[in-house]
């Protein structure tokens, strides 16, 4: 039985591990969009759960069927606190919740974030959002000295995203030239 129960854990550790490798292989090699991040962001307005509507990448990744994908963030004496979960397997899994920590990059820019995660310096920007229903997100990660572009996620506060604000999203990811060729539509209705 305990042999059992080891293999699971470990298939376990190991597909999750495999969901997110994607880190480790960006070699898109394109440069990182991210020009500038929303103007005054007000922090305290954006904190709060985001539920993760749509990953777009510039190549396309070998990524594993993930569902209820969101972010939680919340302010935190050393930066901002990101919760990030997950179900994998997707539908039935179990919930995953991986903490990242993200600095502000310099005064005034409160939308610029500096993140580490397994190893890798990551730029995130929170290019727009309207604070109630929709958010673009962008990160770039830093590679050979230069900053390359990783994905863009739309984000919602709830489950779903009226046609309205799904369309400002897009709009605005087309706009500021962060769009990925390659677009995951995230699965939230079961969580």
């Amino acid at each position: 039985m305990a042999a059992i129960l080891l293999a699971a854990a470990l298939s376990v550790l190991l597909n999750t591990a495999e969901a997110f490798r994607y880190y480790a292989e960006n070699n898109a090699n394109i440069e990182c969009p991210i020009s500038e991040a929303k103007p005054d962001l007000d922090i305290e307005k954006f904190m709060g759960l985001w539920y993760i509507m749509e990953y777009q990448y510039p190549k396309e990744m070998g990524l594993a069927d993930l569902s209820c994908l969101s972010f939680k963030f919340s302010e935190d004496p050393k930066g901002i606190m990101g919760n990030f979960s997950f179900r994998f397997p997707p539908t039935h899994g179990h919930f995953y919740h991986i903490p990242t920590l993200s600095e502000v990059v310099a005064d005034g820019q409160d939308g610029l974030w500096l993140t580490m995660f397994k190893g890798v310096n990551l730029l995130t920007a929170i290019v727009d959002t309207d604070y109630d229903n929709w958010a673009v997100f962008v990160q770039c990660m830093q590679e050979g000295g230069k900053n390359r572009f990783l994905s863009t996620r739309i984000m919602s506060h709830q489950p779903s995203l009226a046609p309205e604000h799904a369309l400002l999203a897009k709009e605005t990811i087309k706009a500021g030239d962060m769009e990925g060729d390659y677009k995951y539509k995230i699965d939230q209705e079961n969580c």
